[in-house]
C-alpha cells in the first residue's frame, strides 16, 4: 500500500484458514522506552491459486504490500517487516505521504487488508522484474465515511508494476501503470487482519515514528 494507495471484510470463510503471526517488537532510543507497537495477526482467508504464486518476486512484492499496510495501519514506519523487505527511498515516501496527511489535518483512514492482486505474469532479468497483475477492484479502505468494507474478486483491473531487487534483499517500486483492460481476480490472494484496525479519530503526528527512529 504505498502511495499509489488501492488498497481494496470479508465475504466467504474458506476451509483451511491459516493464520500468520506477525511479531511486534519494542523501539528503544535514547531516555525514553516507547511502548512496543503490537501489530495483528495476519488471516489467509483464501490462498492464491496462480501458477505464479511461487514465484520470488511475486512472494517479494506480497511481503513488502503487507509490510507497508500494517506500517500505515500502526503509524510505525520502524517495524521490521518493512525494514527487511521494502526499499528506503519507498519507506521514506510511504512515511511523508503519512505524515503530510497526519500535518493536514486530513480525516484518517486504515486498511482491512493488503491490496487484492493475482500475479498474471513474471518477466525478471537480473534485479529486475516486470510483474503483470490483476488488482481486484474493491477498496479495503476504512475511513469515517465506510466504515466497513467488502470486496469481490469477479473484477479487476490490470496493472504493470517494475522492481528492482536491492544488495540487502528489499525491493524498490520503479514502476506502476494501470492498464484499461478487465480482469477476474478470482485467482487472488486474500489476506485481513485479526483483529480488524481500529479507525483513529485524529492522527498525531507526534506518535508517527519515522524511518530515521530505526537502529
Amino acid at each position: 500500500m504505498h502511495p499509489r494507495t488501492r488498497i481494496r471484510v470479508l465475504v466467504n470463510s474458506r476451509a483451511g484458514v491459516r493464520v500468520i503471526a506477525v511479531a511486534s517488537f519494542a523501539l528503544v532510543l535514547v531516555g525514553c522506552t516507547p511502548a512496543p507497537t503490537v501489530l495483528p495477526d495476519v488471516i489467509v482467508e483464501q490462498t492464491g491459486s496462480s501458477p505464479l504464486d511461487g514465484d520470488e518476486w511475486v512472494i517479494a512484492v506480497r511481503a513488502t504490500e503487507l509490510a507497508q499496510t500494517l506500517a500505515w495501519n500502526s503509524g510505525d514506519f520502524t517495524i521490521d517487516s518493512l525494514r527487511g523487505s521494502t526499499s528506503p527511498s519507498d519507506v521514506e515516501a510511504l512515511y511523508e505521504h503519512y505524515a503530510a496527511g497526519a500535518r493536514k489535518n486530513r480525516a484518517p483512514h486504515v486498511y482491512s487488508g493488503p491490496v487484492i492482486w493475482a500475479p498474471i505474469s513474471v518477466n525478471a532479468a537480473g534485479n529486475s522484474a516486470n510483474l503483470v497483475v490483476c488488482v481486484a477492484t474493491q477498496d479495503r479502505t476504512i475511513n469515517a465515511e465506510h466504515p466497513g468494507t467488502v470486496y469481490g474478486l469477479g473484477t479487476g483491473i490490470i496493472w504493470e508494476w517494475t522492481y528492482e531487487k536491492l544488495p540487502s534483499g528489499a525491493i524498490e517500486q520503479t514502476g506502476n501503470h494501470q492498464t484499461l483492460d478487465q480482469c477476474s481476480a478470482e485467482m487472488a490472494e486474500v489476506l485481513v487482519f485479526d483483529p480488524a484496525p481500529t479507525l483513529p479519530e485524529k492522527i498525531n503526528e507526534g506518535d508517527i515514528r519515522a524511518p530515521a527512529d530505526s537502529d
